[in-house]
């Protein structure tokens, strides 16, 4: 599979909005501002009894499936010694997953520093393999990703142009000279996901559903 990037030395770029309406009151909105208001949520102390030790595990294997076309077989991409985070279920994390449940790798960029400190975590294996023991049961809000690269194609605006005239219909038109240059890209795939571990079950996820 090959991914285009086009990089142009002059762009134009299109923005869609919705103006305010003549005579309409607009008010300043700040992401970091109701961001901060959430983090003011955040109880150490709630966090920690959630992370005392219990009956429950948690495991599973850490994969992405990847299907290069209809007639090819399904290729399986393992998360490599990744590390895998689980956040307990504290009123900060509820919180946080209604804010953020449409985009929740934005919402990663403005998680309470501290919610990180108070997590389960591990380390998956070269099969993506990971587990998790001595769990207390309840909900936890699963967070890992899955890197894999892809062969693409980086195509370059050289700022020249081809012309073709015809002179048959008295048109002319023009079109930009790409020069096109072999690239990996790196990228990875976010699993986020609410799991909850039951008391002497073993509770297994599937992150390639």
């Amino acid at each position: 599979m090959k991914v285009f990037v086009a990089v142009s030395c002059l762009a134009l770029a299109g923005l869609l909005y919705t103006a305010p309406a003549f005579g309409q009151k607009v008010h300043q909105r700040s992401r970091h501002e109701s961001a901060s208001d959430i983090n003011k949520l955040f109880d150490p102390q709630q966090a920690e009894e959630l992370l005392s030790p219990g009956e429950g595990s948690l495991s599973g294997i850490l994969k992405l499936g990847h299907k290069p076309g209809l007639l090819r077989k399904k290729q399986i991409i393992y998360s490599d010694r990744e590390i895998v985070y689980l956040f307990p279920m504290t009123s900060y994390t509820q919180a946080w997953l209604e804010k953020w449940k449409d985009d929740m790798t934005l919402g990663m960029v403005f998680l309470a520093p501290e919610a990180t400190m108070y997590t389960a975590r591990t380390f998956t294996d070269r099969q993506g393999k990971f587990q998790f023991r001595g769990l207390k049961p309840g909900k936890y809000f699963f967070h890992a990703a899955v890197p894999y690269a892809v062969d693409g194609v980086r195509r370059e605006d050289t700022g020249n142009r081809k012309y073709s005239i015809n002179y048959m219909a008295g048109t002319a038109t023009s079109s930009p000279i790409y020069k096109e240059t072999d690239v990996k890209l790196d990228l990875e795939q976010k699993i986020n996901v609410v799991v909850e571990v039951k008391a002497g079950v073993p509770t297994v996820l599937d992150t390639d559903k």
